[in-house]
């Protein structure tokens, strides 16, 4: 009799019907409008980041003391005050060789030398708040991050939302992997506008105080 040949089995055919992890999913290119749109979202974020670390940085490192009252302009001062030679001519010449904050008060305040004691000190008020506003100027990015991060992350939770409901209405709540891009928008800009936001308040009450 003839053998019956052992039935060949087929090949497994690859699964692709299984939904891909949402790590994969993201790391997959933009094909879609909400692709680009969460895309755009990130981008704005990540800028908002980097200019809050430059901006943060680069005022811890200029509102340290040595910059506000360099300890060199402060002794020579202290010494022509505590040996009477100090004259307005004087002083305004030892300020003049530094571009502190200090040395610009100095300066101004010699200008009104001589004026009754009510001008001189509302000169130096002036001064100083003028210094203050300029030093406070250049930490403007930071509330601007600060307030701006929780505005850009809340409106991508509603881009976020809205693309997980279109998803819904159109597929149906079964397709959970439909839904999931949707909410990972809503969450993850969220969570990132307020990883912004927190630091740069915190920092931004810091140089204030300081």
């Amino acid at each position: 009799p003839a053998v019956a040949a052992a039935p060949v089995a087929a090949p497994a055919a690859a699964d692709q019907d299984q939904p891909r992890t949402l790590g994969q999913e993201i790391l997959q290119p933009p094909k879609t409008v909400s692709d680009w749109i969460g895309l755009l979202f990130y981008l704005v974020l990540f800028v908002s980041s980097m200019i809050s670390v430059t901006v943060g940085l680069e005022r811890l490192f200029n509102l340290r003391r040595e910059k506000l009252m360099p300890v060199a302009l402060v002794t020579r001062i202290e010494q022509m005050l505590d040996s009477g030679t100090a004259t307005p001519e004087g002083l305004r010449a030892a300020a003049g060789s530094s571009d502190a904050p200090l040395a610009r008060v100095i300066r101004d305040a010699m200008l009104r030398a001589g004026r009754p004691l009510v001008e001189v000190e509302k000169g130096i008020e002036d001064a100083m708040a003028r210094e203050v506003l300029l030093l406070r100027a250049k930490q403007r990015p930071l509330s601007v991050m600060a307030n701006g991060g929780p505005l850009v992350g809340l409106f991508g939770t509603v881009v976020g939302m809205i693309f997980a409901f279109q998803v819904a209405s159109q597929a149906g709540l079964g397709k959970a992997e439909l839904l999931a891009k949707g909410i990972y928008l809503a969450l993850l800009t969220t969570a990132i506008g307020l990883t912004i936001a927190v630091p740069c308040m915190l920092v931004l009450a810091y140089l204030n105080a300081r």
